[in-house]
């Protein structure tokens, strides 16, 4: 499942927390449901940089460990075995996402458990790791309409994006396009509600944009990444973004 946003929809939470002395409390401190917990988590999470895949990975295996009958402690857990697979070996990421996507599931039997938005953002993770790529697109246009623009966006701009590449594999490119451009419109707007936050993965918002037909953009905002610090932090994820883009050009000419 950048990452800012830059860690799936982790660092939403972990930046918009509040304490519990607070009248309403935040989606992920309903899950912990546990005051001490909660304190020492967001002491964990304010620790590593998110965009440090591996160092965010060591922490929530770690917290899985301090507190393994904790459902948020198995979902932090999960999601970050999941986003760091992406840095290790085709092999080593496959074995990963599937023990991720087990436990994601075990947590989706008990769905009803969790708030409306903590279900939104663990929906979103157990379809992008279980690559259900046009769940998590249709679960951003739900939530949409339900008013939650945030994961909403989120899920379109992803999901879109990776459905997108799909077909176009697939050799159906109007569809792909369409699709594409939806993410981009999901991305863009979440980055005009929230001008603070970078793109949290912008290798999809990239790869919409090839997509899209504006290969031009996608190389020139491609650029822009190699020049910041989370470049080389997640390069074999970009690397293979990078290739998609060539990729991208010869199913579009085929």
């Amino acid at each position: 499942m950048q990452k800012c946003w830059s860690f799936l929809l982790i660092f939403w939470f972990v930046a918009g927390c509040v304490h519990s002395s607070r009248a309403t409390k935040s989606d992920q401190e309903l899950m912990i449901n546990n005051d001490k917990q909660y304190i020492d988590w967001r002491a964990r999470a304010k620790s590593v940089n998110w965009d440090d895949l591996k160092k965010v990975n060591e922490m929530t295996s770690q917290y899985l460990r301090d507190y393994p009958n904790s459902a948020h402690a198995q979902y932090i857990s999960a999601v970050m075995d999941g986003d760091y697979s992406e840095v290790l070996s085709p092999d080593e990421e496959k074995r990963v996402k599937a023990r991720t996507e087990k436990t994601l599931f075990s947590l989706m039997e008990r769905l009803g458990d969790f708030s409306r938005g903590m279900q939104g953002v663990l929906r979103n993770e157990y379809y992008y790791h279980s690559n259900r790529f046009v769940e998590q697109y249709l679960l951003g246009c739900e939530l949409l309409t339900s008013g939650d623009k945030s994961v909403g966006n989120f899920s379109i701009g992803v999901g879109g994006s990776e459905y997108a590449f799909k077909l176009l594999k697939h050799g159906r490119l109007a569809e792909a396009e369409y699709f594409a451009k939806k993410a981009i419109a999901a991305w863009e707007d979440h980055a005009a509600a929230t001008p603070h936050r970078s793109y949290p993965y912008p290798y999809f918002y990239i790869q919409a944009l090839a997509i899209g037909k504006d290969g031009e953009k996608a190389r020139q905002e491609f650029e822009k990444i190699k020049k910041k610090p989370q470049y080389l932090l997640k390069k074999p994820i970009y690397d293979k973004y990078e290739s998609r883009l060539s990729e991208i050009q010869r199913l579009q000419k085929s």
